[in-house]
């Protein structure tokens, strides 16, 4: 017998959501986004999710720590900024298609 697995990249995570926006440690403005798990992995367990974000003056920037293995992340922000972040996740065939975007004002 011959058992043929097919798998393909995951789709979309869902629900991206601004979620608090605290100071540090260092007294740093920090966002937290959070979202919900693709509704079909792809054929293959998701192994991790890349954060992407950027301001108007930017490109797309990947949060310092790539490899996000829960559905939430915080990430250092400026004041007075408008940031647009995306989610991707990620099984063994590589990075699905980015999230809906969401826009996020921070005010100084």
């Amino acid at each position: 017998m011959l058992l043929c697995l097919f798998s393909e990249k995951p789709d979309p995570p869902r629900n991206l959501a601004r979620g608090e926006v605290f100071s540090d440690n260092q007294n740093a403005p920090n966002l937290k986004v959070t979202w919900d798990t693709p509704k079909y992995d792809g054929g293959a367990a998701i192994s991790h999710y890349i954060v992407e974000y950027k301001t108007v003056k930017e490109e797309w920037s990947t949060a310092d720590n790539a490899s996000v293995n829960v559905t939430k992340f915080a990430f250092e922000v400026e004041k007075s900024e408008i940031y647009t972040v995306r989610v991707r996740a990620v099984n063994p065939l590589g990075a699905g298609e980015p999230s809906v975007v969401i826009n996020v004002k921070l005010t100084g």
